[in-house]
């Protein structure tokens, strides 16, 4: 079975002193660097921004309240509710967790530790800062446990001053609507932006049904998930550099208006098959975004959350670490349809969608017009 696999750990540090769409597409240009992969879980990002919104309150909760676009806590959580809510009826393709670990000395206000349960399923665990190895080895087997492995350690090393660690991780397996074939998995160039070109696999398929567009600048071109809920789109450009085309095409409006022009057709189709690896602290993001106060002390607004030594605290990291991979799962699905690889003189015309130098990659939950996923691929 062919399937889509994405990881992401999301891990907050709350420190001892001494988005809706649009936020997302910014968040995702600040990120962007020359010659790096990446990608990033906007879901991820969210669910902890939203729990953050439960445990602040001032100028901190309303920056990220503004970063949503929403003007109150319940707004906010509602619209985490549904997606949420969606996300968990996809027959067991995402696993979805939210924990926090709090330094003995300090009591989680009754009432945030109700709301962050109810809302956020949080699973709650006071433990002594003082031996951080415990702490360290305690969170990491937890990550371990609920990515399958998959990231064993999110936490390297707890600070004297750390007094609580907010962890969110997503797990999604999505099977591909109509399979790749393992045997169609052919190696050819990639073109980098520098000129060079290296050799990868690809995914292939000679008889591609999907919503694409085409002009003269860019070729978009859309994957659905086998439940039909989620679909993966591509976005490429012959004549933009990546610089050029998330600057000028990369936005809330600029999607829509692809999407108007998008049409089902059979198409040539091939597209990388890679898994790429995104770990940082984006700290500098967030604030590139107008997220300011909660990373400072006396403004991060945790005596909702904390009211003894609460005005003291502050987050010091959001370590984000995400793994993705397109492949082509499944030998059983391949075994049942043959289709070649090479190109028949007797099949009409078809558009060419070869995703074979740097692109974007959007992952939406289409109920909701959410955007799950965000990454370019550039090679390396």
């Amino acid at each position: 079975m062919s399937k889509f696999f994405l990881l992401t750990v999301l891990c907050i540090t709350i420190h001892l002193s001494k988005a809706n769409a649009q936020s997302d597409f910014e968040l995702l240009k600040s990120i962007h660097t020359e010659d790096k992969s990446y990608v990033i879980s906007n879901y991820s990002i969210h669910s902890a921004l939203g729990m953050l919104s439960l445990c602040t309150e001032g100028d901190a909760q309303q920056e990220i309240l503004r970063f949503f676009d929403v003007d109150s806590e319940g707004a906010l959580v509602k619209n985490h509710q549904k997606i949420t809510s969606i996300l968990n009826s996809f027959n067991n393709e995402f696993s979805i967790n939210n924990g926090l670990w709090m330094d003995k000395p300090y009591h989680l206000q009754s009432n945030v530790k109700k709301e962050l349960i109810n809302y956020y399923q949080l699973y709650f665990k006071s433990i002594s800062f003082k031996n951080s190895e415990l702490v360290k080895s305690t969170i990491n087997n937890y990550v371990n446990d609920k990515t399958e492995g998959k990231i064993k350690e999110v936490v390297s090393k707890v600070e004297k001053d750390d007094k609580m660690l907010l962890i969110n991780t997503v797990l999604m397996r999505a099977a591909w609507k109509d399979q790749f074939q393992e045997k169609n998995t052919k190696e050819g160039e990639f073109f980098l932006e520098d000129g060079t070109t290296i050799n990868i696999n690809y995914l292939s398929d000679l008889n591609r049904k999907a919503f694409c567009f085409k002009n003269d600048t860019i070729n978009v071109l859309k994957l659905p998930f086998e439940n039909d809920k989620m679909e993966l789109m591509l976005i490429s450009s012959n004549v933009f550099s990546m610089n050029e085309l998330l600057s000028s095409s990369i936005n809330k409006n600029t999607i829509s208006a692809l999407e108007a022009k998008m049409k089902e057709k059979e198409v040539f189709f091939k597209m990388p098959k890679v898994k790429i690896t995104y770990t940082k602290d984006i700290i500098p993001e967030l604030k590139g975004v107008g997220l300011n106060h909660i990373f400072f002390p006396g403004q991060a607004g945790f005596t909702k959350m904390v009211k003894q030594g609460g005005e003291n605290l502050y987050v010091s990291k959001v370590m984000h670490e995400s793994i993705i991979e397109f492949n082509e799962w499944g030998t059983e699905a391949a075994a049942v349809t043959s289709v070649s690889i090479s190109r028949s003189a007797l099949q009409p015309e078809k558009e060419e969608y070869y995703f074979n130098q740097p692109f974007i990659f959007l992952i939406k939950e289409k109920a909701t017009d959410s955007y799950l996923f965000m990454g370019v691929y550039q090679g390396k």
